[in-house]
């Protein structure tokens, strides 16, 4: 008896459906690119942030030896750091550092693999060591 005063629509229909999918479509076609631009953001700001630490512990390094009276840009190692590792580039995720005599200049990355750090020993300059963030 119950079911012959049940509402005739009880559960949705084609259109309602269809409706439900087309919203859906396009929230996503218009949060998909934000996502992407975000999470490009966020891996820019991460390298800046690494080359930052990185830069620091040189000139750390590079003052405490001028302190002691000798003008010594300290080895590109974990030693400088404090967790014992140099910050990872956060595009690979890499934390090779390729030694050079030569300023690293923008568009100048060794001929080594991209990612990690390119740095000068005799002038203490650090880059990214990546195709489209190495003027940082």
């Amino acid at each position: 008896m119950l079911f012959l005063f049940a509402p005739y629509h009880q559960c949705p229909i084609t259109i309602e459906l269809v409706i439900v999918i087309v919203i859906l479509g396009i929230l996503s076609v218009v949060a998909a690119p934000a996502y992407v631009n975000l999470r490009s953001q966020a891996l820019e700001t991460g390298l800046k942030a690494s080359l930052s630490t990185i830069r620091s512990s040189v000139s750390l390094q590079h003052s405490h030896s001028l302190a002691m009276g000798s003008d010594v840009y300290p080895v590109l190692d974990g030693t400088i750091f404090e967790e014992g590792i140099v910050p990872a580039d956060p595009y690979s995720n890499s934390v090779a550092v390729v030694t050079s005599n030569v300023s690293p200049l923008k568009g100048s990355r060794g001929g080594i693999t991209v990612g990690g750090w390119i740095y000068n020993q005799d002038t203490g300059e650090a880059r990214a060591n990546h195709e489209d963030y190495d003027e940082y």
